[in-house]
């Protein structure tokens, strides 16, 4: 019987990892969380995921009530949920409900934001070693990435009315916090929108 393919990922970044070596984790289950259930889907399949999940109104995973509870952020984190970097906006519309998450070999983000009404996942072979004290480079690299992204996508569903987010390095790590927060009780139902989705893992239809 053939064996199943394998996909090659890289743990560990000298100098930030302790044994300073790279290792490819082809061999290991990616299904194996540190202290949680992973998950393996394209990445435009968890983006639609994240949207019926905290979609306002869309009972398809969970209840209305349930939904609403995963949404109330306390600090910057609710029930299973991340209240997601907005990078220096304080607007709630930059608010993102969702997940960054680090498993071995790889780094992956899911996210919806109900001020522009849209959902957007990615992930990457490449495992972070920096969630610690001190993040490392490949950190500052994918919240560089995610800023830009959130700012791409935010710059086509306004039509160019809204700025772009300044996503250079010293700004991004100086500005990681979200203002999902603020929403807690005074949500709005998101506005409709083109129906539209492409292979980077975002997803708009209409309200």
């Amino acid at each position: 019987m053939a064996s199943a393919p394998s996909t090659h990922a890289c743990t560990g970044m000298s100098p930030d990892d302790q044994y300073g070596m790279n290792l490819d984790t082809a061999f290991l289950s990616c299904a194996n969380g540190f202290t949680c259930g992973n998950i393996i889907a394209p990445a435009r399949e968890v983006a639609d995921w994240v949207w019926s999940l905290y979609r306002p109104g869309d009972e398809s995973i969970v209840s209305a009530s349930a939904a609403a509870q995963m949404r109330e952020i306390y600090d910057w984190y609710g029930l299973g949920t991340m209240d997601l970097p907005s990078y220096g906006q304080t607007d709630k519309r930059y608010c993102r409900y969702g997940h960054f998450g680090v498993t071995y070999g790889f780094t992956a983000n899911a996210a919806y934001n109900p001020g522009f009404d849209f959902s957007i996942a990615w992930g990457t072979n490449q495992e972070d070693p920096g969630q610690t004290a001190t993040h490392g480079a490949q950190y500052d690299f994918l919240m560089q990435f995610d800023c830009e992204l959130l700012s791409a996508v935010v710059g086509v569903l306004s039509a160019g009315t809204e700025p772009p987010l300044n996503c250079a390095w010293a700004a991004v790590n100086a500005s990681q916090g979200g203002v999902c927060k603020a929403t807690v009780g005074n949500e709005e139902e998101p506005h409709a929108g083109s129906g539209s989705q492409n292979e980077s893992g975002s997803r708009r239809r209409n309200g």
